[in-house]
């Protein structure tokens, strides 16, 4: 899933800013998060050291006569172990799978993937939504000042709306998501903002009346700081972080002069604004393993907004729902690739480990895959599926 244009979308709220909230804009985000699960975790497995799950030198790439694929025996014997001992990665495999199987852009950014131009290929593609589960899933966020209040609720996002585990800090949500060119209704497990604030500033806080009491267009910033700080410290705080550049950025006058800055954004019909994403990355210390990915998060922001989505982001043309309207805009993400390096050299947080084997050889299906995808004839496929790798005991964090 990708997030939707910011000029189209009202401005992030304070809810926004938090881990897995509102930020991630249009609707769909479980299901194309879920489906984005295959790619991004995968990469992260695989920037660590990878261990055959088979001998090196097989053939692990098999032409179907029209197209370069994973070698079926090879897919299958992967998968079995990963059955075994990850099932979870199974099933991001198959969404992985489900972006992969459509052959058209436009059913492939119907179903909220992204069309790889270069490769002619459809990729899951990271959203915003599932950079936060992801962050809070394998990242130690015990560092992260107020931010580390939202990192259950991150985790909503990986849930089944139907799921028991969607309770407490979760709720299911319906909301319209796009399907084969139109907007259809569905369900999503998604962060309970009212629970989580009442759980950071005790149980009779009424997050909404809080905001409608404290926030609007006509008082200074540190007036509405002040009164959302007497409501609930926390929520002062969170203020504060988010809205240190609004005045400066919205004086701005002109793209040019807004651009200049990685901490202003420009919407084309709102003018100038602040980059919350970079606001709350400065926030935070250096000690919190979020801090460089959420830098990155803002600075992927301003490159969408500037036209320049390049490495360290990468993006494309996606679509998503307002209402019953499908709106097609662009995305620029954190690539897969510096997603997996950050993942790779964070320390993760207590808790169980997967079978190394198993995520490694999970890791060289994904990497087979990649490569065999980028060959365009028979005999260039064959070649591409001699893919060697060195043995390593390497463990994988969950």
């Amino acid at each position: 899933g990708a997030r939707p244009s910011q000029d189209v979308v009202p401005g992030a709220s304070l809810a926004s800013a938090s881990l897995g909230a509102s930020l991630g804009g249009g609707g769909g985000g479980g299901r194309r998060l879920r489906e984005a699960l295959a790619g991004a975790l995968v990469a992260a497995a695989g920037g660590r050291s990878p261990s055959s799950s088979a001998p090196s030198g097989d053939t692990l790439c098999a032409w179907n006569g029209t197209r370069c694929v994973v070698e079926a025996n090879f897919q299958r014997e992967v998968l079995k172990r990963v059955d075994e001992e990850a099932p979870d990665l199974k099933t991001m495999w198959e969404h992985h799978a489900a972006c992969d199987a459509h052959t058209l852009e436009l059913p492939c950014v119907y179903a909220g993937c992204l069309w790889d131009e270069g490769l002619d290929r459809c990729i899951a593609m990271l959203s915003q939504e599932f950079l936060h589960a992801l962050m809070a899933k394998f990242l130690n966020t015990s560092n992260c000042s107020w931010v580390s209040s939202f990192a259950q609720g991150a985790l909503c996002a990986l849930l089944e709306p139907t799921s028991s585990q969607c309770s407490g800090v979760c709720a299911p949500l319906k909301e319209w998501s796009p399907s084969n060119g139109s907007c259809v209704m569905t369900e999503e497990c998604h962060m309970d903002v009212h629970e989580v604030f009442e759980r950071m500033c005790g149980p009779s806080f009424n997050y909404s009346a809080a905001l409608e009491d404290c926030v609007n267009d006509t008082s200074p910033i540190a007036n509405q700081s002040a009164c959302l700080a007497e409501k609930c410290e926390s929520l002062g705080i969170m203020a504060r972080t988010l809205w240190k550049d609004r005045d400066e950025c919205r004086a701005i006058k002109t793209e040019a002069d807004c651009l200049k800055d990685h901490h202003c954004l420009w919407h084309h019909h709102a003018g100038c604004s602040e980059n919350e994403l970079q606001a709350i990355a400065d926030s935070l210390p250096e000690s919190c393993a979020l801090k460089e990915l959420i830098h990155l998060e803002g600075e992927c922001q301003a490159r969408r907004h500037d036209g320049t989505c390049t490495a360290p982001c990468e993006g494309g043309d996606v679509t998503w729902c307002l209402g019953e309207r499908e709106i097609n805009g662009s995305s620029c993400m954190v690539s897969n690739v510096r997603t997996a390096e950050l993942l790779a050299s964070s320390p993760p947080p207590s808790s169980g480990r997967r079978s190394a084997a198993a995520v490694a050889g999970f890791a060289r299906l994904y990497r087979a895959d990649r490569e065999c995808g980028r060959q365009r004839s028979a005999e260039t496929c064959l070649a591409a599926g001699n893919i060697t790798t060195t043995t390593s005991t390497t463990t994988t964090s969950s």
